[in-house]
Parts: structure tokens; sequence; C-alpha cells
């Protein structure tokens, strides 16, 4: 019969655990770790790849609204400049007034240029070239200059003979200004007949350069536009043939490689990854395409912060499950842990079962087959015990005993006590026979072949 010792273990488990606390263990935690990983993987994945869209999308739309914008804006111009074309004070007699004499006509144009000028924010300047005896050019803000450069000359005369009434020019230099690059928009006066001059419509630079900064998507990128021929028309630098950085000029060729009017695709350069958005748009004959560049880690910077916060959040989660499962399977092994406890012998075995639950059952099969040998040998002793019992209780030791207690001592002894009573008869014989007869009333109150001596009533 094994040794077994009991005691009271504390509730705290073993620091090895065994098979059945790792398998609770790993079923807590798919119950409760696999619904937030499957949740978090997918949230990441779809979450990502909507905000990608979604961020893609917005920029695209800002993009077209600004575009339509600047179209806008100088579709308008141009159509100012046209009524202004054939306004009854552009007309053919200003061809041969020399307007340094004439002051009162001089006034009127000064004061015709300035309402020009205001009517239109985005205009710096108006000039009126006028090609008579003298050429001259008349503006709001210089007056009349006298153009004394031959090669100002030939290319206001060169504009005048161009077969269009009205076209935009980029890097068309201001009267006696060389070096001075802008953008400006040409229409020969008057409307109609032959023309005598040209209204240059000088456009602000600040505030070109701020409607192409209105096409870029970021701030780092770029946003130019560029003519027909790769230069660049305004940058967010300047306008009128501006320098461009080395990005903008490499970009600017890359664009010139492509077949398609517009389009998007990705650039490197430098190591960095840029989305680029061009398209085309046409002025006055003019052939102009609009570029904007942004790069990639900037546009994907909203998507990123909200998958890490996907990833944080799931995480968090997961750590919350991983504590709830630990906690868990403590409760659940708590029970297997006393019960192992209860059987474990350190003294045979100083480590714990691996398998708890073999364990419990080895112990419990063990338990079952003790139990069922002492019943075996309980029942039969028991007939001795009950002769036993009466010669006690012949001889006077349960003199004590009150019938409850002895009812009790009976049942015990195997009797059925319920609504039955018992009489006790004792024989004796005298004299040699008897000697002999009292050897054999004690045997038979000792026989279990004898037990009917106690009779039921």
């Amino acid at each position: 019969m094994n040794h077994f010792v009991q005691r009271d273990w504390p509730d705290r488990p073993p620091a090895i655990k065994g098979r059945f606390y790792r398998k609770s263990l790993l079923i807590v935690l798919s119950i409760t770790c696999l619904p937030t990983a499957i949740i978090g993987i997918t949230l990441y994945l779809l979450g990502s790849s909507h905000i990608g869209k979604e961020v893609t999308s917005s920029n695209e739309a800002l993009l077209l609204n600004a575009v339509k914008r600047i179209n806008g804006d100088l579709n308008q111009l141009e159509l100012t400049a046209t009524q202004w074309a054939f306004d009854p004070r552009f007309d053919g007699s200003l061809r041969n007034v020399d307007l340094k004499d004439q002051y009162t006509v001089t006034q009127n144009l000064y004061r015709t240029l300035t309402v020009m000028k205001g009517f239109y924010p985005l205009v710096d300047q108006v000039h009126l070239f006028v090609d008579g005896k003298s050429p001259v050019v008349v503006s709001d803000f210089d007056g009349i200059e006298a153009v004394s450069s031959p090669d100002d000359l030939a290319g206001y005369r060169a504009v005048m003979s161009s077969k269009q009434g009205a076209f935009w020019l980029n890097g068309f230099p201001r009267v006696n200004r060389s070096d001075d690059h802008t953008v400006a928009l040409v229409h020969k006066v008057p409307g109609i007949g032959q023309p005598y001059g040209i209204l240059i419509f000088y456009l602000d630079r600040d505030k070109l350069v701020s409607l192409v900064h209105e096409l870029s998507l970021g701030k780092a990128g770029s946003s130019f536009i560029i003519d027909e021929k790769g230069r660049f028309v305004v940058t967010e630098k300047g306008a009128g043939r501006p320098e461009g950085t080395p990005f903008e000029t490499a970009l600017a060729a890359e664009i010139k490689r492509h077949e398609t009017g517009s389009g998007t695709f990705l650039y490197n350069f430098q190591g960095e990854t840029y989305t680029v958005t061009f398209g085309d748009f046409t002025r006055l004959g003019l052939h102009w395409t609009y570029v904007t560049a942004a790069s990639l880690s900037s546009m994907t910077a909203p998507v990123k912060m909200m998958s890490r916060m996907i990833v944080g959040v799931s995480l968090f989660g997961f750590v919350v499950a991983l504590l709830l499962s630990w906690l868990a399977s403590r409760r659940i092994y708590h029970p297997i842990h006393r019960l192992v406890g209860l059987f474990h012998d350190e003294r045979r075995a100083p480590d714990p079962p691996s398998d708890e639950i073999g364990f419990l059952e080895k112990q419990w099969r063990h338990l079952n087959r003790e139990s069922r040998e002492l019943r075996e040998k309980l029942e039969q002793a028991q007939p001795w015990m009950r002769s036993s019992f009466l010669l006690h209780l012949i001889q006077g030791h349960y003199y004590s005993f009150t019938e409850e207690e002895l009812r009790e001592r009976m049942n015990a002894y195997g009797w059925s006590m319920d609504g039955k009573r018992f009489l006790l008869v004792l024989l004796q014989v005298l004299g040699s026979v008897g000697c002999r007869g009292a050897s054999r009333t004690a045997m038979l109150s000792s026989s279990p072949s004898r037990q009917r001596i106690l009779r039921r009533s």
C-alpha cells in the first residue's frame, strides 16, 4: 500500500507546470488571443489599404481642383484682354498720335491701363506698345518709354507679325530689361484691322507661384509648369524661365519621354520615391504641362500613423488577452494543483508529475483497488466482529451504553436495525456436563455458524 502524505498545499501552483496546465493555457490563449489577433491583422490590412486609397483619391481631387482654378483664372484673363483689345480707346487713331505731346490722350491711357491692372488681381503690370514713328511703350508704372534696343524692337514687331491675335509668351522681358523674364499675355490692338501695337499683361510672379504652389501635395515635393520645349514656365521658386532644381530638371526630362499627355507614375530620385502626376492644357496655342511630385513617404504618413495606431491597439489587446489567459489558466489549474498536492509524495518523487490528469487517474484507480480490498477484508471479518460484540455484551462491557448507542454499534456490524427488535438468550448448564456445556455455550456464542443465539423477534 502506497504511503500518502496529506498536507495543506499553498494556493500558488508549483514552478514547474505539467501537461494539463500547458494545454489549458494554450486553449485559453487560443480563445482570447486569436480573435484579437485576427481582428488586429484584418484592421491593419484592410485599414491600410483603404486609407491609402482615400489619401490618393483626396490628393488627386485636390490637384484637379487646383488645375481647374488655374485654368479658370487664365481663361478669365484671356477674355478680359480680348474685351479691352476691342475698346474704342485703343482704336487705330493712336497709330499717328504723338503721345509725348498729346497730354490728354496719354493721361487717358494711364488711367485705362491702371483700371485694367486693378480689374484682375493676377496682373502685375499692363503695357501698351505703339509701333509708330517713334516706337514707345506706355505703362502706368514707368510712363512712356522709348524702345531703344534693337532686340526689344525686333521682339515686339515679331509678336505683331504673328498670325494669332492673342497668345501667351514665356520669358518675354519688359522694355529695356533684358534679364527680366516673366509670363505675359499678349493681345494685338486694335482687335479688328491692321494692328499698330500690342497690349501686354504681365502676370504677378508671386501670385503665379502661389497658384502653382496649390498644385503641391506636400512639403517634400515640387510643382511646376513647363512648355512644349521642356522649359520652365513657373516653379515654386519663380516664373518666366526660372532655373529649376536638379530634381525638377531631371523630372522635366522624364516627363518629355512620356508620350501621353497626362498620367501618374512613380519616380525614384536619390533614393527617394515620388509619386508624379502630370497633365497638359493649352493656352491660346501655347502648350503647357503642369507637373506635381510628392514624396511617397509624406503621402503615406497618415496611413502609417493609422496603421501604427491599429497595431498598437491590437498589441495592447493582445497583452491584455495574455494576462487574462494567464489568470484564467491559473484559476482552472488551481483545483487540479490541489488534487495533485494531496496525492504527491515529495519524499518518493521530488518533481511534480508531468501529466497531472494521468497521475490523478492512476492514483484514483489505486485508491479504488485498495478500497475494494479493504471492503472485502471487512466483510470477511464482520462475523468475528459480531461474535466479539456479543461476548462483550454478555460479559457486561456495554452496560453503560444506551439502547441507541447499541443500535448504532450493531448497525455498524452489519445488522439491519430498521423496525426490528432483538432478543438475546443465554443458556448455561450446571454440573460436569454443564461445565462442558458452558464451554460449549461460549463456543456457540463466538462461532459464526452459531449466530442464531441472537434471535430476532
